[in-house]
C-alpha cells in the first residue's frame, strides 16, 4: 500500500517522478533559471511554507483514503471468495481458444501445472521409470541446449 501511495502521490501531489520525490520536497530560493532572476526571500518563504503544508495535508489525505480502502478489504468476510479474470484458474476450454496459451512454453507450463495438480490431489502417479526422469532432465536443460 505504501508504494501505491508513493507513486500516486508523487505524480498527483508533487508533479514529479516517484524516484525524484521524498517525504519532504525541499526547494531552494536560488535554484532558478538564469533568465528568471532570484525571487525575494519575503515572497519565496511564505509561499514555500504554504506549499509544503498543502502538500503534506494532501499526502495525509491520500494515505488516509488508501488506509480506509485497505481496512475495508481486510475486514470483508467475503474477501476470500473474490475472483476476477486475472485470479481465475485456467479452464480447459481457454487453453484451446486463447492465443496466450498457444506457444510451446505455455503448453509445457500448463502440462506441468496439471501434472502437479494431479499429484497434489492423488489423481496421478509420479514417474519412476528412467525414461521419464531423463525426459524431465532434458526439459530442464532445454534452454542450455538451444543456446549452444
Amino acid at each position: 500500500m505504501f508504494n501505491i501511495g508513493w507513486f500516486k502521490g508523487s505524480v498527483e501531489i508533487e508533479g514529479i517522478h516517484p524516484l525524484e520525490s521524498g517525504v519532504l520536497r525541499r526547494r531552494y530560493r536560488r535554484d532558478r533559471r538564469p533568465e528568471r532572476g532570484i525571487e525575494p526571500a519575503w515572497r519565496f518563504y511564505p509561499r514555500e511554507i504554504v506549499r509544503i503544508a498543502t502538500a503534506q495535508a494532501r499526502w495525509a489525505a491520500l494515505f488516509a483514503r488508501l488506509g480506509l480502502i485497505y481496512w475495508r478489504v481486510a475486514r470483508d468476510p467475503r474477501r476470500a471468495q473474490y475472483m476476477d479474470a486475472a485470479l481465475a484458474p485456467v479452464r480447459d476450454d481457454e487453453v484451446e481458444t486463447h492465443e496466450l496459451y498457444r506457444s510451446d512454453a505455455a503448453r509445457a507450463y500448463l502440462g506441468q501445472e496439471r501434472r502437479l495438480d494431479d499429484l497434489r490431489h492423488g489423481r496421478g502417479e509420479p514417474a519412476n521409470d528412467k525414461k521419464a526422469a531423463r525426459r524431465a532432465a532434458e526439459d530442464i536443460n532445454e534452454p542450455e541446449r538451444l543456446a549452444g
